[in-house]
């Protein structure tokens, strides 16, 4: 009876270890940095312009501190111009997390007469897939080419 607990207490306590989901390998926030000629305010007006091309929402822009902030965003919905397996990479983590969201940041600083652009994507809630590094090249590419088209 007694080898029958001590065996029952320990396939209970291996089984909650197993379901136990262990670290995540996902950053929390990964962060894209280019210079680019022009004034903090035009780097803020395309990068709010390339944001609603590409369907994602802006919940905050501040021209006078060069900040634009998306809303959180689901990784796996429409959003980005691509499809999700195009834009988010999951092998850091078993399975996507259906909580999990992604806010973009994009903050402009002005360095002599450029301005250095930075753009984060921080995980908000639960563990999550990462942008893949040519999905955020691509959109600071596109808001520096709308820069320079303004």
């Amino acid at each position: 009876m007694k080898v029958r607990m001590i065996g029952l207490g320990l396939a209970v306590v291996f089984g909650a270890a197993c379901g136990q989901k262990g670290p995540s390998m996902a950053p929390d926030t990964q962060t894209f940095t280019r210079n680019v000629d022009a004034m903090p305010s035009r780097v803020v007006e395309a990068t709010t312009a390339v944001f609603a091309e590409r369907q994602i929402g802006v919940a905050t822009t501040d021209q006078t501190n060069g900040k634009v902030e998306s809303v959180p965003l689901d990784p796996m919905a429409e959003w980005g111009g691509m499809s999700a397996d195009q834009r988010v990479n999951c092998s850091a983590v078993a399975a996507a997390d259906p909580n999990s969201r992604l806010v973009l940041t994009m903050h402009v600083k002005r360095d002599g007469d450029r301005s250095v652009l930075t753009l984060d994507a921080k995980r908000d809630g639960g563990e999550s897939c990462v942008l893949r590094g040519p999905f955020m090249t691509e959109l600071m590419d596109a808001i520096v080419a709308k820069v320079n088209a303004s």
